[in-house]
């Protein structure tokens, strides 16, 4: 009953052309899944591979994997767990580098407040020696 309507419902989305419907065929397919129907299931998450959203998409690559070795498919099975760990090296590097970003700012921005703090200083204790000695 459940994979029916979800069977409906990509064909719905399928005739609209701004939706992207890569999630209800991984959906649909991972119902497939489960009652071991992997070609349908293989045939839909290769479908939803081929839309552009789906590039990096670790959960459609993570399920790739997971069904092709519930179906005995090994090789492929591997590929797709190597794709998936790609996009998650990749996906952790860019955070790595947004991290390194931000802490590069945060160090200049309290070194440049440490120069500035010690230059108010300097000038506080110029004033103070020409104020008194003076």
């Amino acid at each position: 009953e459940a994979i029916k309507v979800l069977e409906e419902r990509l064909k719905q989305l399928e005739k609209v052309k701004e939706v992207d419907p890569s999630t209800t065929r991984m959906v649909l397919a991972e119902n497939y899944t489960i009652i071991n129907e992997h070609a349908n299931a293989i045939a839909l998450l290769k479908q939803a591979k081929s839309e552009p959203s789906a590039t990096n998409n670790k959960s459609l690559h993570w399920q790739m994997y997971e069904t092709y070795k519930k179906a005995g498919m090994h090789q492929e099975a591997y590929t797709s767990l190597e794709s998936y760990i790609k996009i998650l090296d990749s996906t952790y590097n860019q955070i790595l580098e947004n991290n390194i970003a931000e802490s590069e700012v945060k160090f200049k921005s309290h070194e440049q407040q440490q120069e500035i703090e010690i230059r108010d200083a300097k000038l506080k204790n110029a004033k103070f020696i020409s104020t008194h000695i003076a």
